[in-house]
C-alpha cells in the first residue's frame, strides 16, 4: 500500500490542484506500543488486530475518499477509556473496539466476538454504548485483513483516477 500511496502523492497536486495532507502508513517501532498492544489483548481484541499493531503504527489517508483512518494502538486504547463506544446495541448486539473512521463521521468498529468490522454511523452514544438502528450499522468486512485490502483498493482506485 505504501508504494501505491507514494505514487499517488507524487502527482496529487498536479491532478487535484491543491497540495495533499499527510497521507501515511507508518510502521511500528520495535516495542513502541507493546503496552497498548498488551492492553488491547486484555480487552479481548482478536489476534489479527494485535498482529497488525505489531507491524503497523497507524494508517492516515485524509485524501483518499472522504478520508480513511486506522488509529494507533495507543489511540484505540485511550479512546476506549475516554468516550469511544465499547458496545453496540439496537440493530446489532456486540462488544466492539473502535479502531478508526471513514472521514465522514462513520466509525470502524471491530467485533470482539468474531472479528467482523462494522461501519457505525448515525447512532447515539449513551455512555460507552453506541445505540444504532439497522440503517446505521453495516458489516463492511469479515475481518481486519479484508478491511485493509479494501482500503488498499481505494488507494489504487484514487491512483487510477489521478
Amino acid at each position: 500500500m505504501s508504494q501505491d500511496l507514494d505514487e499517488l502523492m507524487r502527482g496529487f497536486e498536479d491532478t487535484f490542484g491543491y497540495p495533499p495532507d499527510d497521507n501515511v502508513v507508518t510502521r511500528s517501532e520495535e516495542g513502541g506500543e507493546s503496552e497498548a498492544i498488551a492492553e488491547l489483548s486484555s480487552m479481548g481484541a482478536p489476534s489479527g488486530l494485535l498482529e497488525f499493531y505489531s507491524e503497523v503504527h497507524e494508517v492516515s489517508l485524509p485524501d483518499v475518499q472522504n478520508g480513511l483512518f486506522i488509529e494507533s494502538a495507543t489511540a484505540v486504547v485511550d479512546g476506549a477509556k475516554d468516550g469511544q463506544p465499547t458496545r453496540v446495541t439496537g440493530a446489532v448486539e456486540d462488544s466492539i473496539i473502535v479502531i478508526g473512521s471513514d472521514g465522514g463521521g462513520g466509525l470502524f468498529a471491530l467485533s470482539r466476538s468474531d472479528g467482523r468490522i462494522y461501519l457505525l454511523q448515525g447512532g447515539a452514544l449513551v455512555g460507552s454504548t453506541y445505540e444504532v438502528e439497522s440503517g446505521g450499522v453495516d458489516v463492511i468486512a469479515n475481518d481486519l485483513t479484508i478491511l485493509l485490502e479494501s482500503i488498499h483498493q481505494k488507494v489504487r482506485e484514487a491512483l487510477h483516477d489521478a
